[in-house]
């Protein structure tokens, strides 16, 4: 299956300029096959960015919830010295301070 994707991923594709060049630099040709290369051409480029689109702020929700939770147990753990730092502030007066 994987070796499938790549091969297909990296199999030599036509590109826009190519349904260009098809047309001989005359946009008003109108041929059926250009036409539905063209087509295909947009559709599949669409599909592809939308789906990368899709997968991409799927795995941002995969990872923010993790994010989340280590910064919560981080801000627990700082509140330890915040809570010692005023107790701390309390206890010395200002003149030992210094």
């Amino acid at each position: 299956m994987l070796r499938s994707l790549v091969r297909f991923q990296l199999a030599p594709r036509l590109t826009f300029a190519g349904v260009g060049a098809k047309q001989g630099g005359n946009p008003t040709t109108h041929s059926r096959e250009i036409r539905t290369a063209a087509r295909a051409l947009f559709r599949g480029t669409s599909l592809r960015r939308m789906l990368l689109n899709v997968y991409g702020w799927w795995r941002m929700g995969q990872i923010a919830p993790v994010g989340a939770i280590v910064s919560f147990i981080l801000a627990a753990l700082m509140l330890v010295p915040s809570a010692l730092g005023l107790w701390h502030a309390r206890e010395v007066s200002p003149s030992e301070e210094m």
